[in-house]
């Protein structure tokens, strides 16, 4: 009862933790009304993503673990990242120019690679299923190190500071090793010995645990192999065709 009541006292704090993230991002105003449709998708997406009744069943599924780390680490920002790049030029603000200065833009860069080892690193997941609070803490670490990467790179591609190609390929270095984890988790032996439930949750939660555990190992880990390849290749045929599109757009005389 009473690791009930602590539960329900976090999923509160979480929950407000996760309308102020949404509202910063709705504040960007001029994103929101250039690009409405991406700015709700992309919140939407993030919100979905960071919820922690999510939590709960992602600690009892490698795929839904796999599903949370696409939607909070490339759908969100990418959609993000696609109405920053319909705005004009915000090198003028001193955020801004933090993030386009190259340390911290390599450093983001970094980060966000990080996370995405991290996330599905055996060893460190094992600790992640049974620990809440630090399962909870990298959720956040990968949702910021998302947002943070969508803003830089609109901000480096409007101001020019890397040409197409590098920016082609700046996407690269971010979505291959996604890929490359997405395709071991596909081929390979089952690496996570999944917990019993963690829990003791009942209603539809606990329904839906157990049938997250029903999965074959092979077959749970082969599926979130199969997100994660799927997410990464979107972020980076969707980011660099919109790119294209905008480029095109600015210079009608290349039509």
């Amino acid at each position: 009862m009473r690791d009930q009541i602590m539960m329900n006292h976090q999923i509160s704090w979480e929950l407000m933790a996760i309308a102020v993230f949404a509202l910063l991002l709705i504040n960007n105003r001029k994103a929101c009304r250039a690009s409405p449709g991406l700015m709700i998708t992309a919140i939407t997406t993030m919100v979905i993503g960071l919820m922690p009744q999510l939590d709960i069943l992602a600690r009892h599924s490698v795929w839904l673990h796999c599903l949370q780390s696409a939607l909070i680490h490339h759908v969100a920002p990418m959609l993000l990242l696609m109405a920053e790049l319909k705005l004009p030029s915000k090198l003028n603000k001193p955020f801004a120019q933090i993030l386009a200065s190259p340390l911290a833009s390599s450093l983001i860069m970094l980060s966000f690679l990080a996370m995405s080892v991290m996330w599905v690193w055996p060893e460190l997941h094992i600790q992640l299923m049974h620990d809440g609070s630090l399962y909870r803490a990298m959720k956040w670490a990968m949702a910021i190190s998302g947002v943070l990467l969508c803003y830089a790179a609109a901000i480096l591609y409007q101001q020019g500071f890397i040409s197409s190609l590098r920016f082609w390929v700046f996407h690269l270095a971010i979505t291959v090793p996604q890929v490359l984890v997405g395709i071991l988790l596909m081929m390979a032996a089952p690496l996570y010995p999944m917990p019993q439930c963690l829990s003791k949750t009942n209603g539809l939660v606990g329904v839906l645990i157990k049938l997250g555990q029903s999965l074959d190992p092979r077959a749970d880990q082969a599926l979130g192999g199969a997100l994660l390849l799927i997410s990464a290749t979107l972020f980076f045929v969707l980011s660099n065709r919109f790119c294209d599109f905008l480029r095109v757009s600015a210079n009608p005389v290349h039509r």
